[in-house]
């Protein structure tokens, strides 16, 4: 029998595995398993206190023995921002457990593609700036209010000095995720239409016309398959929106999931 269709959701910084709250009804409601892991660094996982123990190799080796201890097969990424390289990395090391990706806001960070100084310079305030709070940072970059609860919600995991290491590391980590390997993974599933790309307004950090530019030129390929790109009106941190991006990834991968 084949193996149940499983959905690995993972987040980006400064997010944690309650960025996908509004998704996880969507995907139990197709039968589908669901797996949210949050990084070291973030949210409940283990907090490093040193910056330097934050290295892309070490997280996508952390992923990679979740996946192995898990056992998860027929895995479908469903990941948003650096989470989504990272889980593209911890796939291009084991691609016969996984078949396929829906990417929200995730910049291709290559020679080809840099990071726009702008994202740059908002992941830097994170790192640098003790004062610097996720919730407050969040309604600027989404443009959208947020609820007390919620906001205590995207705090709660920096409330102590001590648990801020991941986001001083951060700006290193995202300019050192992505391999050959991953690239070739998606060109693969490209091929195969077993890939979706999410792109929205970035908050002043980048623009959708932007953002496909940079993912044209890491992975020029895409220029042949417009159908793989979805552009959403607000960014996958707001629940509404990850909500939507959920029952596009269950219906656009329903073939496979049947087959």
């Amino acid at each position: 029998l084949p193996e149940p269709p499983v959905w690995l959701c993972l987040h980006g910084s400064p997010g944690w595995g309650q960025v996908f709250a509004s998704a996880v009804p969507v995907l139990l409601a197709a039968g589908q398993r669901v797996v949210i892991p949050d990084l070291p660094g973030f949210g409940r996982s283990d907090q490093p206190k040193k910056p330097a123990r934050h290295q892309a190799a070490w997280h996508v080796q952390v992923l990679c023995e979740l996946v192995l201890a898990l056992d998860l097969r027929n895995v479908r990424i469903l990941a948003q921002g650096e989470g989504a390289m990272l889980a593209l990395e911890a796939a291009a090391a084991m691609p016969d457990r996984f078949v396929g990706a829906c990417l929200m806001d995730a910049w291709p960070v290559t020679a080809a593609s840099p990071l726009p100084p702008a994202a740059e310079k908002w992941h830097a305030a994170a790192a640098r700036k003790s004062s610097w709070q996720a919730s407050q940072a969040i309604v600027q970059l989404t443009a959208q209010p947020m609820g007390a609860e919620l906001a205590k919600a995207w705090d709660a995991p920096f409330a102590l000095s001590g648990h801020r290491a991941a986001l001083q590391a951060w700006p290193v980590v995202q300019q050192r995720i992505w391999s050959e390997d991953a690239l070739a993974l998606l060109a693969d599933w490209l091929g195969s239409q077993r890939l979706l790309l999410h792109s929205t307004e970035r908050g002043g950090l980048w623009s959708v016309q932007q953002h496909r530019q940079a993912w044209l030129a890491a992975l020029p390929a895409l220029a042949e398959h417009p159908q793989i790109w979805r552009q959403t009106p607000l960014s996958s941190l707001v629940p509404s929106a990850m909500q939507a991006v959920a029952q596009q990834a269950v219906e656009y991968f329903a073939p496979i999931s049947n087959s």
